[in-house]
C-alpha cells in the first residue's frame, strides 16, 4: 500500500474514533454549551487525525474530514434512537436537549472545519499531553454535570422498602457496614430490604465478595464520596490506557484510548450504574494493562488479584498470572503463584461464610446459563450511550480492539492482553442471565484500550513500537 494512501487511512480511521467518543461525551455538552462542545470535539480530533496521518499535506487533509463528521455527528443522529433498554437511566433524552441548541448543520459545518483545521497544524509530545489533561478535565466536568440528579441519588441513604436497583442496595450495603454492622449480615439486611422482596437471598452466586466493600470503608462521604472516587478512578483509567497505547504507538495516536474509555466510563459515572463492582474491578484491569507495557509485572500482579477479589467474574485473569509468571523470574514465579492462591482461598472462605444466609434452595449453576451470543451481543453494548453513531462503528471498534491487542510487538503484554479479551468473551458466552448485560464490562474497556494500537496496521510501526515520527508541514 502506498505510504500516502496508509497515512490519510490512519488519519480518517483516528478523527472518525475520536469524533464518535468526544461528540457526546465531552464536558462542553454536560455544561449545555453545544457550541462550545462542537469546537472541542474538532479541534481535538482534527489534531488527533493529522498526527495519526503524521502531519503534511495529510494530515491536514485526514483534519478537514474529523471536521466534517465532528459537524455531522456532534448533533442528533439515529444512533441515539437505537435501543434495546440500555439506557435504564433516561440519559439519552438528556443529550438530545442538550443537542437540540446546536446551530444548523451548515453552521455546524463551519464551526467545525475551522477548529479542526487548527487542530491540523497541532503537533509534538507536549501537544499530546495537554490534549491528555484536556480529555480527562473534560471527562470530570461531564461526569459532574451530565446528569446532577446522580449527585442527589448517591448522598440520599437509600430507605428500606424504597429501592429496587442494585446500585441503591450496593449504596445501603454501604451506610449499614458504616454504622458497625459486619459485610454478611448488613448484605443479608440490604438483600431483603429492598421493594418487592419476599424472601432470603436463594442463589449465593448473588452474593459479592466482601473485597471491594471493605475498601469502600476507607473513603469518607458516604455515597457522594464513594460518587466522587470513582470519578477519579475513572480518570486515573483514562491515563492509564493513555500509557499503555503509547507504549506500542505515539502519543498522539494514543489518546484513542482515553476518549473512547472515557466515552464509556461516562455512563457509570453519572448515573447509579456507579457502585457496580464490574466497573470498579475494571479500572484495576487496565491498570494491570499498563503496568505490563511499563514493564513493572509486579504492580499487575498486584491490580488483577484484587480486580478478582472485588468481583468473581474477574477470576478469568487467573491462568493469565500464572501465564505470568511462567514468562517472569523467580521471585515474580512467587508472587504470582501467592496472589492466584489468596484468591481462591477468599472465595473459598467467602462461600463458606455465606452460606447460613441462604436459603436452602439455592440454585446451582446451570441458573446461570448464558443464552450464547445473544447475551454477549446485549453485554456488548451496554454502557455505549454516549459513543456516538454506535449503531454503525461499535462493533467494529471491538474488532480493532482485539486487532490492536494481537498488533502488541511485546509477545507477554501481548498474550495477556489477547487473553483478557478472549476469556471475558468466552465467559460471556458460556455464564450469565439476560438481566446481567452489564457484565460487557468484563470485556469492552480493555478492547476499547486497544484501538489505537490497531492502527499500527495502517501506519507502518516497526516491530519494537517506534511510531513512524510526524512529517515536516
Amino acid at each position: 500500500m502506498p505510504d500516502t494512501l496508509r497515512r490519510l487511512l490512519a488519519g480518517c480511521a483516528a478523527g472518525l474514533v475520536a469524533v464518535a467518543a468526544l461528540s457526546l461525551s465531552n464536558g462542553f455538552v454536560a455544561l449545555s454549551v453545544p457550541a462550545a462542545g462542537l469546537l472541542f470535539t474538532a479541534g481535538m480530533a482534527g489534531a488527533i487525525a493529522s498526527m495519526a496521518a503524521s502531519g503534511g499535506r495529510p494530515g491536514l487533509v485526514c483534519a478537514c474530514v474529523a471536521g466534517i463528521l465532528a459537524a455531522v455527528l456532534s448533533g442528533p443522529n439515529p444512533s441515539l434512537e437505537v435501543e434495546f433498554g440500555i439506557d435504564r437511566f433516561l440519559l439519552l433524552p438528556l443529550q438530545k436537549a442538550h443537542l437540540a441548541a446546536l446551530p444548523s448543520l451548515p453552521e455546524r459545518m463551519l464551526l467545525a472545519l475551522g477548529a479542526a483545521a487548527v487542530g491540523g497544524f497541532v503537533h509534538g509530545r507536549m501537544a499530546a499531553r495537554a490534549m491528555l489533561a484536556a480529555l480527562i478535565v473534560s471527562f470530570l466536568v461531564a461526569a459532574a454535570y451530565t446528569n446532577p440528579g446522580v449527585i442527589g441519588e448517591a448522598s440520599t441513604p437509600p430507605r428500606p422498602g424504597e429501592y429496587v436497583a442494585d446500585g441503591f442496595l450496593f449504596l445501603r450495603l454501604h451506610d449499614l457496614m458504616r454504622e458497625g454492622r459486619g459485610f454478611y449480615p448488613a448484605f443479608h439486611d440490604a438483600y431483603v430490604q429492598r421493594k418487592g422482596e419476599t424472601g432470603t437471598p436463594s442463589n449465593r452466586f448473588n452474593w459479592r465478595p466482601p473485597t471491594l466493600f471493605w475498601l469502600w470503608l476507607a473513603i469518607p462521604g458516604g455515597g457522594t464520596g464513594l460518587l466522587i472516587a470513582f470519578w477519579l478512578l475513572a480518570a486515573a483509567a483514562l491515563w492509564a490506557a493513555w500509557a499503555f497505547a503509547r507504549a506500542y504507538v505515539d502519543e498522539a495516536v494514543a489518546l484513542l484510548g482515553p476518549c473512547l474509555l472515557g466515552a464509556y466510563y461516562l455512563y457509570g459515572a453519572c448515573s447509579i450504574w456507579f457502585p457496580t463492582q464490574e466497573y470498579w474491578a475494571s479500572f484495576m484491569l487496565i491498570g494491570g494493562l499498563c503496568a505490563l507495557a511499563s514493564k513493572r509485572e509486579w504492580l499487575t500482579a498486584l491490580l488483577w488479584p484484587l480486580a478478582a477479589a472485588c468481583r468473581e467474574q474477574f477470576v478469568m485473569v487467573g491462568p493469565l498470572l500464572v501465564l505470568l509468571g511462567m514468562r517472569s523470574s523467580g521471585r515474580m514465579r512467587v508472587a504470582a503463584g501467592a496472589a492466584v492462591g489468596a484468591v481462591v482461598a477468599l472465595y473459598l472462605v467467602h462461600y463458606a461464610v455465606s452460606a447460613p444466609y441462604v436459603s436452602p434452595a439455592s440454585a446451582g449453576l446451570n441458573a446461570w446459563r448464558s443464552a450464547g451470543p445473544e447475551f454477549l451481543y446485549h453485554c456488548l453494548q451496554f454502557g455505549t450511550v454516549f459513543l456516538a453513531g454506535r449503531a454503525w462503528i461499535l462493533f467494529p471498534l471491538l474488532a480493532a480492539g482485539l486487532l490492536g491487542a494481537l498488533l502488541i510487538p511485546a509477545p507477554t503484554p501481548r498474550m495477556l492482553a489477547v487473553g483478557a479479551i478472549v476469556l471475558a468473551i468466552g465467559g460471556l458466552l458460556v455464564i450469565g442471565q439476560r438481566e446481567r448485560f452489564y457484565w460487557g464490562i468484563l470485556a469492552v474497556p480493555q478492547m476499547l484500550a486497544c484501538v489505537p494500537i490497531a492502527l499500527r496496521i495502517l501506519r507502518g510501526s516497526s516491530p519494537t513500537g517506534d511510531a513512524v515520527k510526524p512529517a515536516a508541514p
